[in-house]
């Protein structure tokens, strides 16, 4: 991502000035501190959840990591309106600033030239953010149960295989093996079909469109991180009514979440002798 819109992001939830990354050198001298220029939009407490994981990157690894350092911050503050749960898997680990250097044979050289650190003057290079909830991606029980069916079960499974549209444009005389023979008498014939083709093409896209649409909302829907951060978000909310105490702030509403949620951490097994 890019630092300049990780910046004004972060601006939407904490205070204005507040540091949001900082560039050092290799000699570890500060270069650059980025602040927030704009008062944040959160005004009262609202469960924030950010979901991460490996192909979470740079910018994006900052973002996650201020906002989680400034609710940390504000961790036993129940009038804080921040408070922010991190879920998924550890993110890439990218805290290096590159510089291209132009070199006179076209060429060009690529060369480490800073470092990002968190407000706390905390590096994620080759480290990454570590997630409050480890939640792993998973593959759903529905596609478990269809992965023979779907590899080895039908003609799609495939390569090369003859589809549907295919055959249609054979019977239509539309495919390269065809010879088209055209009526330069017919003008309005060619118009028609011209017109008929054009319609086709455009309810094939809308088609598509409202297949692929389809697509990314069951994803979202079957996601087991999304899953979890919903699930979450409903603990905290029946919690508020039953046990508020509990959650009355940050700290306690993740200690409650940790307590009563099930994650992908590793259970640690002792042997009793």
């Amino acid at each position: 991502g890019v630092l300049e819109s990780a910046v004004d992001t972060a601006s939407f939830f904490i205070p204005k000035g507040s540091k949001v990354v900082i560039t050092k050198d290799n000699k570890g001298k500060i270069v650059q501190e980025y602040k927030t220029q704009s008062n944040p939009t959160l005004k009262r407490p609202v469960p924030i959840f950010l979901l991460i994981n490996n192909f979470t990157a740079s910018a994006s690894e900052i973002v996650a990591g201020a906002l989680r350092h400034y609710s940390n911050e504000a961790g036993n503050d129940a009038k804080s309106p921040l408070r922010v749960f991190i879920v998924g898997t550890t993110t890439f680990g990218k805290g290096s600033v590159q510089e291209i250097i132009p070199l006179s044979n076209g060429c060009a050289l690529k060369q480490t030239s800073l470092m990002y650190f968190l407000p706390d003057h905390t590096s994620i290079q080759a480290k990454g953010i570590e997630p409050d909830f480890l939640i792993k991606p998973k593959i759903t029980p529905t596609k478990e149960m269809k992965w023979v069916s779907e590899l080895y079960g039908k003609e799609t499974s495939l390569k090369h295989h003859v589809t549907a549209e295919e055959i249609e444009k054979n019977a239509k005389g539309e495919s390269a093996g065809y010879a088209h023979e055209i009526d330069q008498t017919t003008m309005k014939k060619q118009a028609e079909e011209k017109a008929k083709q054009e319609k086709e093409k455009d309810d094939k896209e809308k088609y598509d469109k409202d297949k692929a649409k389809k697509k990314r909302l069951e994803d979202i829907a079957t996601n087991p991180q999304i899953q979890a951060c919903v699930n979450m978000i409903s603990m905290l909310d029946l919690a508020k009514t039953a046990q508020p105490e509990d959650v009355s702030t940050r700290k306690k509403s993740l200690e409650f979440l940790k307590a009563h949620y099930l994650t992908d951490t590793p259970t640690e097994i002792e042997e009793i002798k």
